[in-house]
């Protein structure tokens, strides 16, 4: 028996419904995990590890993305045809992507840059807030030690 397009565009539905209950299940039962774990141990957070492919998406997204242009034009550079003007669109908009990627992922390299610098001089700036205060405390300390060996009169 083949599944004519009538029954398919019937069963996708439901299909992609249940296979979104089972992933709204699943995320909730590893949140309830997480908050159980907290509960005995607050050191573990309130956020779980990712998971291996999360983690290596998160690692590699730009390699990811880059990809599908790169494997698009070896696509089209396999394909022994004439060139033609939607072949021209086809590249162009291809090279527009990874620039475009590229571009993208600079800035969040530059970012993340600029908020680990910001996050060093806040550092910085409270270790001497905080010798600061120390060196006041250590005044106030000197100067009421003084303010007793003066003599009254």
């Amino acid at each position: 028996m083949h599944m004519t397009a009538t029954i398919i565009i019937v069963l996708l539905p439901s299909a992609i419904a249940s296979a979104i209950a089972l992933l709204i299940g699943y995320l909730h039962r590893k949140q309830m995990r997480q908050i159980e774990l907290f509960r005995i141990d607050p050191k573990a957070g309130l956020l779980p590890r990712p998971s291996p492919p999360v983690a290596f998406i998160k690692r590699n997204w730009f390699h990811i993305l880059y990809g599908g242009p790169v494997l698009s034009l070896v696509w089209l550079y396999s394909w022994h045809a004439p060139a033609s003007f939607s072949t021209t669109i086809y590249i162009a908009l291809n090279f527009a992507t990874m620039t475009l990627i590229a571009a993208i992922n600079f800035a969040a390299k530059f970012d993340e840059r600029i908020f680990d610098l910001i996050m060093m001089d806040v550092k910085t700036s409270q270790t001497i807030n905080l010798e600061i205060a120390n060196a006041l405390k250590a005044l106030s300390e000197r100067i009421k030690i003084l303010e007793l060996r003066l003599p009254t009169d």
